[in-house]
């Protein structure tokens, strides 16, 4: 049976616009700015005459011209006298030297020739302006947003920028100043700390919250070049820091080792022989961002009373709970006491209505999750009726032939339709219930394999169905079947939200027909009904499964990479890259290097890790659309890539 995660959507940047410059236009004087022509006045008794006769003569005018007038580029004022402040690089004026100097640090950024070079903070400025992310790779470096890890964090970082540079009027240059001083955390403080606390938002409790996110990177200060023996386990980096328990996981620091605490606590606890209570195995799993794996505790709170939509939007509730320093012993008392409900209502509704918009609706309305005695509500319209009902209202602007009929409608595109449309019309069919999980094939024709978890998966989903909003169905299936998806978010100012993604123009720039095979691995051990009889030609000989002699072995090697891909720190665009050089084991050994101490086990996999890769000299192609194919579709030729005919 094919899994679908639920769609919920995540949280997004609510920018409220003014329109006080509309307002004070309409206002203002209606003239133009240079109003020469004179006006026409009519002394009383010409103007009977006129409208007596018409073919009479034209009577006499008097032409009284109005003064000239000008106006201020920066604040708008009326002037009779042309501005005496010119901008030196265009022809903007201002009135004083004052309007000259506040204009200058937003005039920057349209002047044709800018007194002062751009810097990512102009881009930044601009980019909020605008309602979009940032898509400068440079600007994303220097303000940190390749430092935040989920879309969440993302948004309440833009949302930070937003609240500085419009509302508290922070300049760019002073901003830029900021960060190359490295006062960023000490400016932003003292920017926020005079506002009343209920006046501050939800951006500035974030930040203080993600303080190490703006640090300053130590090689921005010291040129340093240590090797990385160890990596660490919560944000990637180089590694110092071992786990006193276990002693088996390593980190940069103690900031993150405690950031990380809620997911290897059961793992070290487990080491040691310490019991561990089901509410920390359930805080371990929200920390990393998925469900629990024992029923018994999916059964304790709530999991099993709920459908895969209430599974999604329950882990983000206890999410928030945890978020909000609720510990597990804590949620534990409530829930064996029975007040598992009341308690989180009473936490819950005292909350900022931005934490809980998204979650709060459905809590209220599903009590009989966390209090089996409560009645459950009545059965609503399920999630495939509600699918249907898509299918039908799209087939009736899509449609070739007329149908109220969902199972019709699928048996026509099934019939009469090219695959790759067929996909696309059930995929936007389903958008607004569900997202396609690893074991559809569409998974990875979408992009969805770019994802790191759940969550980004919808944010991307979210994306999707921005865009299928804004676009029609055959703008949508051209830019798929051309592999310009990617191009298509552009035009439609989604690159911000595109770019969070950074593997996603990877695959979107190949699909539907050519994809690294990287991408296919990677759906094959993350699929839950994946066996080895499903394993395709290319991942087979690529990434060491041909070598497997036993199902044991095949297990064992397909976890290996599953660690991998749940990894933060593991680009798949580099185990790409180790496929084709024939460096498999190297690569995992950089990621894991207490694997080599482990002897048989170091043997083993070095022995399955390996792969024909590099090829010495290319075998003869078949060109086909001006893409390079072997001799069977799925197979592995001149490089790592799967080919779908």
């Amino acid at each position: 049976m094919s899994r679908a995660f639920w769609a919920i959507a995540s949280t997004v940047t609510a920018v409220v616009t003014t329109a006080t410059d509309a307002v004070y236009s309409a206002l203002s004087d209606p003239s133009p700015v240079l109003d020469a022509g004179p006006p026409i006045e009519h002394t009383p008794s010409e103007e009977p005459e006129r409208a007596a006769e018409d073919d009479s003569e034209e009577a006499p005018r008097e032409n009284t011209p109005s003064p000239l007038r000008f106006e201020c580029d920066w604040c708008g004022a009326n002037l009779t006298e042309p501005p005496a402040y010119e901008c030196p690089g265009c022809t903007e004026r201002y009135c004083s030297p004052s309007c000259l100097e506040q204009s200058a640090d937003w005039h920057v950024r349209r002047c044709a020739n800018p007194c002062r070079p751009l810097t990512t903070a102009d881009h930044l400025a601009t980019a909020t302006f605008n309602d979009l992310f940032p898509d400068d790779p440079q600007t994303n470096e220097d303000y940190f947003f390749t430092r935040v890890r989920t879309p969440h964090d993302k948004t309440m970082l833009f949302g930070l920028y937003i609240g500085i540079l419009k509302y508290h009027n922070v300049k760019p240059s002073t901003l830029h100043e900021w960060r190359i001083s490295g006062t960023m955390v000490e400016n932003i403080k003292a920017l926020y700390e005079p506002t009343p606390v209920q006046a501050r938002g939800l951006y500035y409790p974030w930040f203080l919250k993600h303080l190490d996110v703006f640090e300053p990177s130590p090689t921005a200060l010291v040129s340093v070049s240590i090797p990385a023996r160890h990596l660490c386990a919560s944000c990637g980096v180089s590694a110092g820091v071992r786990c006193a328990g276990c002693k088996r996981v390593w980190y940069c620091s103690q900031k993150c080792q405690k950031d990380d605490w809620s997911g290897h606590l059961v793992d070290c606890y487990a080491i040691s022989g310490r019991s561990i209570t089901s509410a920390e195995h359930l805080r371990a799993a929200i920390h990393r961002r998925r469900l629990p794996d024992d029923l018994g505790i999916l059964a304790e709170f709530g999991f099993t009373r709920v459908d895969d939509r209430g599974k999604a939007v329950l882990q983000e509730v206890y999410r928030v709970v945890f978020d909000e320093g609720i510990r597990p012993r804590e949620l534990m008392g409530w829930q064996r006491a029975g007040n598992l409900y009341p308690e989180l209502k009473a936490l819950l509704d005292r909350l900022h209505f931005g934490k809980t918009y998204n979650i709060i609706s459905w809590f209220n309305e599903n009590q009989h999750t966390f209090d089996p005695s409560a009645p459950a509500p009545e059965p609503g319209i399920s999630d495939a009726a509600k699918i249907r009902a898509a299918m039908v209202a799209l087939w009736q602007r899509v449609g070739d032939v007329p149908s109220q009929n969902a199972e019709e409608i699928l048996s026509i595109i099934g019939k009469t339709w090219p695959q790759t449309k067929a996909d696309v019309f059930r995929f936007i069919s389903s958008l607004q219930v569900c997202h396609p999980g690893p074991d559809l094939e569409y998974w990875v024709n979408f992009g969805f394999c770019a994802c790191q978890d759940e969550e980004e998966e919808r944010f991307l989903s979210q994306t999707y169905r921005m865009l299928t909003d804004w676009c029609s169905f055959d703008a949508f299936f051209n830019a798929y079947r051309t592999s310009k998806l990617a191009d298509l978010f552009d035009a439609h100012n989604l690159r911000g939200r595109r770019i969070i993604h950074p593997y996603l123009e990877d695959v979107l720039s190949r699909s539907p027909i050519l994809f690294k095979s990287v991408w296919d691995l990677k759906q094959h051990v993350l699929a839950t009904q994946a066996t080895r009889a499903h394993l395709i030609p290319s991942v087979n000989a690529d990434y060491g499964f041909a070598y497997c002699a036993s199902d044991s072995e095949y297990h064992d090697l397909r976890n290996l990479y599953r660690d991998i891909f749940e990894r933060r720190d593991a680009n798949p665009l580099k185990l790409h890259e180790a496929c084709v050089s024939g460096k498999l084991y190297e690569y995992v050994l950089g990621l894991f290097p207490e694997l080599a101490k482990k002897k048989n086990r170091a043997k083993k996999f070095q022995r399955l890790l390996r792969n024909v890769y590099p090829l010495p000299e290319p075998r003869p192609q078949l060109k086909i659309s001006g893409v390079s194919v072997g001799d069977i579709s799925g197979m592995t030729v001149n490089s790592p890539m799967t080919i779908r005919l």
